[in-house]
């Protein structure tokens, strides 16, 4: 929630002032949905001895790597589009926060479901 706040912040401070901006603001914000929610289905979870826990996987890795390209490449084609490097830097923290916050809502939707007697080590 701090990053998105701060995200948006900045965008407040260096509005999109073209529609190629707004979208490539929209185009990030789906993609860290997109990606969150993704990376959510990807994590482990389970408890061992009534403690819930969750781990990433390969996958999960894999996840992060696309959405850190995607985002470049939205950045790349919005700065070629003229939209100034301001607008796309100052956008970042709203894409981390909110695909954080996907993921991780996500992964507390999914361990509630995990039942309080499991006992399974992964």
């Amino acid at each position: 929630v701090i990053l998105a706040l701060l995200g948006l912040s900045n965008v407040v401070k260096t509005p999109p002032h073209s529609a190629a901006a707004g979208l490539a603001i929209a185009a990030s914000v789906v993609s860290g949905i997109v990606f969150g929610v993704a990376r959510g289905f990807t994590t482990n979870v389970w408890r061992t001895r009534g403690v819930l826990l969750r781990r990433g996987t390969p996958i999960t890795l894999l996840l992060w790597a696309v959405s850190i390209g995607i985002r470049l490449g939205i950045a790349f084609v919005a700065h070629h589009a003229g939209v100034a490097l301001g607008v796309t830097t100052a956008e970042l923290p709203i894409f981390l926060g909110i695909t954080l916050g996907a993921q991780n809502a996500l992964i507390w939707i999914r361990a509630k479901e995990v039942p309080p007697s499991a006992a399974t080590d992964v």
